[in-house]
């Protein structure tokens, strides 16, 4: 082809920008002719903005607030301020637009640009159970059919299921002293257990998490929804065929930070100890408030596991910078992210404050209710684990391992640490956490073993204080008792925690 005078191709630069746009309208030149010719015109390439001044107006004008503007494009409160500067837009919108309105009434539904009114107000958890069922949009109480985007299921199902393609999304939970695949599956698709799921950089916000194992609702820590089932179902979900009932929303916000030395598991102590643990059960759990936002990734691993063994449904936190961060480690974050409407509907709101926060305990009753750690009674057990999503990762070791630095643990008590992923283990040693915990008298145990695997491994009789995570207590003579990682060390060094 016959090369574009100057002035053609700037026209063209600035219609299509890019030299792989130009060289597509042209006819399929590729890229680096395109660039060629450019520099021999003498043409630099153009640098535009990342956001155009209208897009910046329109969603100022849509909602007259820098917070939901800069959610919407996935930018922080503080950059979309930046951005508006940067065309000098300053002024509020003189008229309000139906987002910027604080009224709900219900399921209400929202209006497009033409005046009509095209969908409901949806929250982040149910707009992903709306993609994964292929609707616009989905109500609490309605049975939908979804599509999950990674499965995990136990080993023994690979075997009896060889005949479905479950290569791309399924991964199986394989036992330590598995060395090969079964029948089909891949090694890759062998994991120990929920959390290496996230070590690998498998999870992704957005996702719909479908599983077995209820350890799994951690990862609502990173805005992926995650739905239960029953391992009698496990053929329908490779299938693709899970149907799910949609929850009643109920939102907690958090308006500060953790005060320091305490734990998630304190703040929920706090709140069922204020209201009816019934305002949690069977509904899905949704965290905001700048307080979340402030939470490390393995705080709110320990929010969400928590408040489903609380009773609730499942838990789910809103996509902040800080997520964004922390994934960015593992997997690409450089797509779209999903929020709650301003106007959605929820059941129930609740605002958590942590200003005047204690340490508790949960006796592991039927119940699950909280006792101050303060007026309790001389605790002594006679074993305590620290594992899996609420006690295991790295930040939650070292928060431990700070709280008892010098001091020994009591005897006659048996301490166990299992880190959470080979990482957690990692940074452990690497930092000497791993070494203070061993001076205070814990013992390692294998990475990512959940309290149901040290109750097989030890069959152990007595007290136990641990972190809180599912367990079976049905062939064990054993008093369990949950509380934060720093209060069951504390505790065992015959200190009271908080």
């Amino acid at each position: 082809m016959k090369m574009p005078t100057k002035a053609e191709l700037q026209r063209l630069q600035k219609i299509y920008r890019t030299d792989k746009k130009i060289g597509e309208a042209l006819g399929g030149i590729p890229e680096y002719l395109v660039a060629y010719w450019r520099r021999k015109k003498g043409i630099s390439k153009p640098s535009f903005a990342k956001y155009s001044e209208q897009q910046i107006r329109e969603l100022w004008e849509r909602y007259g607030d820098d917070f939901h503007c800069g959610r919407e494009l996935g930018i922080s409160k503080a950059a979309f301020y930046s951005w508006r500067r940067r065309y000098n837009i300053k002024e509020k919108p003189q008229a309000l637009k139906l987002e910027q309105l604080e009224f709900r009434f219900g399921s209400e539904t929202k209006m497009g640009r033409n005046g009509v009114f095209v969908e409901y107000y949806q929250t982040a958890f149910q707009k992903i159970l709306a993609a994964s069922a292929e609707r616009e949009n989905v109500q609490p109480g309605e049975l939908v059919r979804l599509t999950p985007d990674l499965l995990l299921l136990p080993i023994e199902r690979a075997v009896e299921m060889d005949d479905h393609d479950y290569s791309k999304r399924c991964y199986f939970v394989a036992p330590l002293q598995v060395s090969s695949a079964p029948v089909k599956i891949e090694t890759s698709h062998l994991v120990n257990g929920c959390f290496d799921l996230y070590q690998r950089g498998l999870i992704r916000p957005n996702m719909l998490l479908v599983s077995t194992f209820p350890q799994l609702h951690a990862m609502g820590a990173f805005s992926a929804a995650v739905v239960m089932i029953d391992d009698k179902y496990s053929e329908a979900a490779l299938a693709k065929a899970v149907d799910y009932q949609v929850p009643e929303m109920v939102r907690v916000n958090i308006p500060s930070k953790l005060p320091r030395g305490l734990s998630v598991v304190d703040l929920m102590g706090f709140f069922v100890e204020q209201l009816k643990i019934e305002s949690l059960k069977g509904k899905l759990v949704e965290f905001s408030g700048s307080g979340i936002e402030k939470f490390s990734a393995e705080d709110k691993m320990s929010l969400c596991l928590f408040t489903k063994i609380l009773g609730a449904k499942s838990a789910f936190c809103l996509f902040d910078e800080l997520t964004r961060k922390t994934l960015a480690r593992r997997t690409k974050v450089n797509y779209k992210m999903l929020f709650s409407d301003k106007s959605a509907h929820y059941e129930s709101e609740f605002l958590l404050n942590t200003v005047g926060l204690e340490s508790y305990i949960f006796k592991s009753t039927a119940d699950l209710r909280p006792e101050r750690i303060s007026e309790s009674s001389k605790i002594k057990p006679d074993l305590v684990f620290l594992g899996g999503a609420c006690g295991g990762s790295f930040g939650l070791l070292k928060a431990a391992a700070d709280a008892v630095r010098g001091q020994k643990c009591l005897k006659g008590i048996r301490c166990f640490v299992s880190p959470m992923t080979q990482d957690d283990l990692t940074e452990a040693i690497r930092k000497k956490v791993a070494n203070t915990m061993v001076e205070f008298g814990c013992e390692l145990l294998p990475v990512g073993l959940t309290l149901n695997g040290f109750l097989e491994m030890f069959k152990p009789t007595g007290t136990l204080l641990t972190v809180p995570d599912f367990h079976d207590t049905a062939d064990h003579e054993i008093e369990i008792i949950f509380s934060s990682a720093e209060s069951a060390l504390s505790l065992a060094s015959g200190k009271k925690s908080g």
